[in-house]
């Protein structure tokens, strides 16, 4: 909804609060609003015509009902997603069906970009998670070597996917975003 809100110690003084809010002030309404810019996915139905994304490529989905209780392949051609369902299936079991099918599609991916990253940079991880996150597009553990991505990243460029991975094992040698973080990615 576009609100703002600000965190400091318990300790500090509301001055030095209300200063550093002011003297920001310009910098977060200018992000604030690129953020409320942004195109948002809307509520998926499933049904004919609705756009789906996979690695970064919109695809036109096109339903097609099955004539058994069976479900079918999710195929493409060109721009067209193509999804086979039971008669019977409601849009929860459809979303419940390609969520599932993208978890499928990042589980062979990651396994084959983390060891390539872990050559290239000499950062390892132990595991990985995939789960639906909604603030952000990856954690780590640094304790347990355990990476979690966001099952979003399916849909956006294999670039993402790559930094995201990088950046996770990223934290488990430097913990926060200083200046031996970003040295790291030179």
């Amino acid at each position: 909804d576009g609100r703002v809100s600000v965190s400091a110690p318990l300790n500090t003084k509301v001055e030095s609060i209300a200063l550093f809010v002011r003297k920001n002030y310009a910098w977060v309404m200018k992000h604030r609003e690129a953020i409320q810019n942004q195109l948002r996915e809307s509520p998926r139905r499933y049904v004919n015509g609705e756009t789906h994304y996979l690695w970064g490529e919109q695809y036109f989905l096109t339903v097609k009902m099955s004539g058994t209780r069976s479900w079918g392949e999710i195929s493409f051609s060109g721009n067209e997603m193509t999804l086979v369902v039971p008669k019977t299936s409601t849009d929860k079991s459809r979303h419940a069906y390609v969520t599932d099918w993208y978890r499928q599609i990042l589980n062979r991916e990651i396994p084959e970009r983390l060891p390539y990253w872990e050559r290239i940079t000499g950062l390892k991880s132990r595991d990985y998670v995939i789960q639906k996150m909604v603030r952000s597009w990856g954690t780590c553990n640094s304790k347990k070597g355990l990476i979690r991505l966001n099952l979003q990243l399916v849909k956006k460029p294999k670039v993402a996917l790559d930094y995201v991975i990088i950046h996770e094992m990223a934290h488990f040698y430097e913990g926060n975003h200083g200046k031996d973080f970003w040295k790291i990615f030179d």
